[in-house]
């Protein structure tokens, strides 16, 4: 059963996180050609996502943090990065516990939701 893919509609947070991606790439020292490189993508598509011309899913969010070694939050609140509160590191460091967690239990239902199929065919 397929769900609609989460997309981020027009608002202040989506202007901040187009500043942000492109604020993040640019203290990497990376350009849009390197970071669409990454991505497996043109550099005009990367370019209209750091424009602001294109909704972002979710799922294309994640790739682009983890290109600079981020989460989503990170990325959505890199303007604030030199003003969080160490309450919010933890939560933070917290997310990223979470989220490796939730990855691992993805795969290991893939895994047996195969080993069923085995089972069954």
């Amino acid at each position: 059963m397929a769900s609609e893919p989460m997309t981020f509609n027009n608002g202040q947070i989506v202007r901040n996180m187009f500043l942000n991606i492109k604020n993040v790439r640019n203290s990497h020292n990376l350009t849009q050609r390197e970071v669409a490189l990454q991505l497996n993508m043109s550099s005009f598509s990367y370019s209209r996502i750091e424009n602001g011309l294109v909704d972002v899913k979710l799922s294309r969010l994640e790739q682009i943090a983890a290109v600079f070694k981020m989460t989503v939050v990170q990325l959505l609140n890199w303007n604030n990065c030199h003003k969080i509160d160490p309450e919010l590191q933890k939560l933070n460091e917290r997310a990223e516990v979470c989220s490796a967690e939730i990855s691992h239990l993805r795969r290991k239902i893939i895994s047996l939701n195969e080993q069923l199929y085995q089972l069954n065919s």
